[in-house]
């Protein structure tokens, strides 16, 4: 069985598979700090890991993972004041992801799917497809979006989890979501001695520049990582697989 990974392919493997109606899956994720506890590389890991998941399912390929996204706002990353946070800007993140999505659609891919981990990358996702495409006129290749797949999540799950005390989406960076997925995932990333369970003075529901400290962390993790564990990860990774699943089937 040929990989599911474009890198490993030779370029007449891909062409088969394109030949056979496979669909490219392009990881998107972020370099961006992730707490004192959480490697750096943890946007761009899930974005590729899940991809690998979905794909051994839907008999899909992954394309290499792109894993610098754009600037992390305070409120949902920490924003750019941490060390190792490296970002780019909205309009080149957007030309680069175009530019390979065209790319795709020259080779002759009849779907494109764009997975993507890191919240701030979203907007641009959709503008880089829809330049991709003349503004939605180029019909050659079908496009399907996703971002991380946790909204899909219910009430139960979310209430086991966040022990009735779900924070919203934005404020659990570096959290209970991704710490628990990543102790299952991939345990050596995760430092249990780090954890910090710190929460901003404030929380807005507007941003600030100059960014003020009050509503960021000294750790850089947005909420209370020490509730986290491997068996929840596995319940987030495989219900976010399978809803991935059943979208990126139901949409072929």
């Amino acid at each position: 069985m040929m990989s599911v990974k474009m890198n490993d392919l030779t370029w007449k493997e891909l062409k088969q598979r394109i030949d056979e109606g496979a669909a490219i899956m392009v990881p998107v994720g972020a370099t961006e700090q992730h707490g004192e506890h959480l490697p750096i590389c943890t946007d761009s890991f899930f974005a590729e890991e899940i991809c690998f998941r979905v794909a051994e399912k839907t008999g899909n390929i992954v394309a290499p993972t792109i894993a610098y996204g754009t600037n992390s706002l305070p409120l949902s990353g920490g924003g750019q004041k941490f060390i190792g946070t490296t970002s780019i800007d909205g309009d080149i993140f957007i030309r680069h992801l175009c530019n390979i999505l065209q790319e795709f659609i020259r080779f002759g891919f009849k779907k494109i799917i764009v997975y993507n981990w890191h919240g701030e990358n979203a907007s641009y996702c959709w503008e880089a497809a829809w330049q991709a495409t003349d503004k939605g006129k180029n019909t050659d290749a079908k496009f399907q979006i996703f971002t991380h797949g946790i909204d899909a999540f219910d009430d139960e799950l979310l209430n086991q989890a966040y022990q009735n005390d779900f924070p919203c989406w934005n404020r659990d960076h570096a959290g209970i979501l991704e710490t628990s997925m990543m102790m299952y995932m991939k345990p050596e990333y995760v430092d249990t001695t780090q954890f910090k369970d710190e929460i901003s003075k404030e929380y807005p529901w507007w941003e600030n520049l100059p960014i003020r400290d009050d509503v960021i962390t000294k750790s850089g993790s947005l909420w209370k990582e020490s509730h986290s564990n491997a068996e929840l990860g596995k319940q987030f990774l495989d219900f976010i697989v399978e809803e991935t699943v059943k979208a990126v089937l139901a949409d072929q």
